[in-house]
């Protein structure tokens, strides 16, 4: 009875059917429920109540705060403050457009697409059919990717040569963001079913990597790497407007068992880099403990790492995320036309202890 409600009250206040039809596909569906006999009347009178005072109800609930479960607006309402907060589930519970990278000539595709470009270099679709049809996907000239994703690989500079070990590399966005811009790449992930799906994505776009499926806690590489990029399991509360069900399935028992696998993967990264070599550790959450206090804590015990700032020339669109001491802080309101996954990036440096 609660979903039947709660379908018929979507379809009355948000998607305009008319409430006659709302109100008998609902009584027929309560007849079918073992008591529905005796409610029918019930689900009838709330149904034509609401219809009645839906601009009044719609007004009252036009809230965005109103989707976070208690846990996170109270984190959240510490973290940023009211007037943040209001401003990130805004950009949370819009329709997201579909972000291209383009191997080259963005402004060309943007044309051919009818798209824009974002300040970040990528080529936004607002409006889009089923993927695979779009021109450009067979012949491999771009893939899909949120403008904020690709902020990791271009923070990095010139990476020609550079050998590089994409840890929890799946589905394949950075690593095809480093292979673009001339890096020597080994993608490594946990999951099988996840690498088949980097294999496909790196083939469809005639990219070369090492693909290896390895656990990254115990994965020993035959030479020690340049770069690390660091993408670790996390809570994922910086791209609810791609996945809602985030926000009914995450808690903070998910949190804590993220943060330790975080921290244990950092660990594990700082054994394959070469020394000077640098790690860019990422999360698409906007939990501070997936972020700045993993990062704080991570270089407070470990004697052979420091945090290297980094460039904002890397960062158009994105200049105000740079935080204090030097990491990315990026919210989902920071792109017009769209929003943007919320991140977290850090750049670390391998030292002699």
């Amino acid at each position: 009875m609660h979903n039947i409600l709660c379908i018929s009250l979507c379809q009355i206040l948000y998607l305009n059917t008319p409430a006659y039809a709302v109100v008998n596909i609902a009584i027929g569906l309560t007849k079918n429920q073992n008591k529905g006999k005796f409610l029918k009347n019930l689900v009838n009178a709330i149904l034509r109540r609401i219809s009645l005072e839906k601009e009044l109800l719609i007004k009252e609930y036009n809230n965005p705060v109103l989707i976070l479960p208690k846990w996170i607006k109270k984190r959240w309402l510490l973290q940023y403050g009211e007037v943040l907060l209001k401003q990130i589930c805004s950009a949370q519970i819009i329709e997201p457009p579909l972000d291209l990278t383009v191997k080259e000539n963005p402004i060309e595709w943007a044309k051919k697409l009818n798209g824009t470009v974002t300040k970040s270099g990528s080529v936004r679709l607002q409006n889009f059919s089923y993927i695979p049809d779009i021109e450009g996907y067979d012949t491999g000239d771009w893939w899909v990717q949120d403008a904020a994703a690709t902020i990791p690989v271009k923070i990095l500079g010139d990476i020609k040569n550079k050998n590089i070990i994409d840890m929890c590399s799946a589905p394949g966005g950075k690593t095809a963001g480093l292979i673009n811009n001339g890096a020597i790449v080994t993608a490594l992930d946990i999951n099988k079913d996840r690498i088949k799906i980097l294999d496909e994505n790196l083939k469809r776009l005639k990219f070369t990597a090492t693909i290896i499926c390895n656990d990254g806690l115990t994965f020993k590489p035959k030479n020690l790497a340049d770069v690390i990029l660091l993408d670790p399991p996390c809570t994922s509360t910086g791209v609810i407007r791609r996945h809602p069900d985030i926000l009914h399935r995450v808690n903070i028992k998910n949190l804590e068992y993220c943060m330790n696998v975080q921290k244990n993967l950092l660990k594990s990264s700082i054994k394959m880099l070469k020394d000077g070599g640098i790690i860019i550790y990422c999360t698409c959450s906007l939990e501070t403990e997936e972020g700045e206090e993993q990062i704080d804590k991570f270089i407070s015990k470990n004697k052979n790492v420091r945090r290297r700032k980094i460039d904002p020339m890397h960062l158009d669109g994105f200049n105000t995320s740079l935080t204090p001491k030097g990491d990315i802080r990026i919210l989902p309101n920071m792109l017009e036309n769209g929003g943007n996954d919320g991140f977290f990036i850090s750049m670390i440096e391998k030292i002699d202890a």
